[in-house]
């Protein structure tokens, strides 16, 4: 497989966050269009039978999902817009690229997504992908964090994804908000036998871990 290049960060969204998306979209391109080479919006397109995200109105906010991404490309034009594709031959690409089977399913037990997050990064075809969600917001306003995680992942080949502080760094380097155990919180170095997430804290002394430390670029396949 050809060697994927350059740094995109890739937003996921779907027509029920269109209440969010019109106000957040311009903040996420702030905070993120100059750290990395284009930002890629990924919409999902098929729409849950159940649960919370089947939502009301979904063809009205589909529409209008459209037309605020399409706006926001006058202003920015390495914004990029993408529907996920759920052909056959695309599902089957996806699941092979990131877990060597057939087929994955497209949604999660709730009718949250499941394909479209692993679509959104296969088609951002980057070496190194900063994926988030479109309701989310950004603090701290660093320009160079990317570069730091990036190097943050060279340095450190046990490093696969570099995760947010859920809230402002500690010098003692704990980590809050994140249970993987009831009733136990994790340190950065204590995980075991997982797939390693880590904080950027993790790869600089504690003293010098900033307030401003606070994204998540994720690495993408390297060959």
């Amino acid at each position: 497989m050809t060697a994927r290049q350059s740094t995109a960060a890739q937003i996921s969204t779907f027509p029920m966050d269109v209440r969010h998306f019109e106000y957040l979209l311009p903040h996420q391109i702030r905070a993120w269009g100059s750290s990395v080479d284009r930002i890629v919006v990924t919409i999902d397109t098929h729409r849950s039978r159940a649960g919370r995200y089947r939502g009301s109105n979904f063809d009205e906010s589909l529409e209008k999902l459209r037309r605020l991404v399409n706006d926001a490309r006058k202003s920015y034009p390495q914004l990029q817009v993408v529907d996920v594709d759920y052909s056959e031959a695309t599902q089957r690409a996806v699941a092979r690229y990131f877990f060597d089977r057939e087929a994955i399913p497209p949604k999660a037990w709730d009718g949250g997504y499941f394909y479209s997050l692993f679509y959104g990064l296969y088609v951002a075809n980057a070496q190194y992908v900063m994926h988030f969600d479109g309701d989310m917001m950004f603090g701290g306003g660093s320009k160079t964090w990317m570069q730091e995680a990036i190097a943050c992942m060279e340095q450190r080949s046990d490093v696969l994804v570099v995760g947010p502080f859920p809230g402002p760094p500690r010098a003692d380097g704990q980590i809050f908000g994140h249970e993987i155990i009831k009733g136990l919180k994790y340190r950065y170095e204590s995980i075991q036998g997982q797939i390693r997430q880590t904080t950027l804290g993790a790869c600089q002394p504690a003293a010098e871990v900033k307030g401003e430390d606070l994204w998540s670029p994720t690495r993408g396949n390297r060959g």
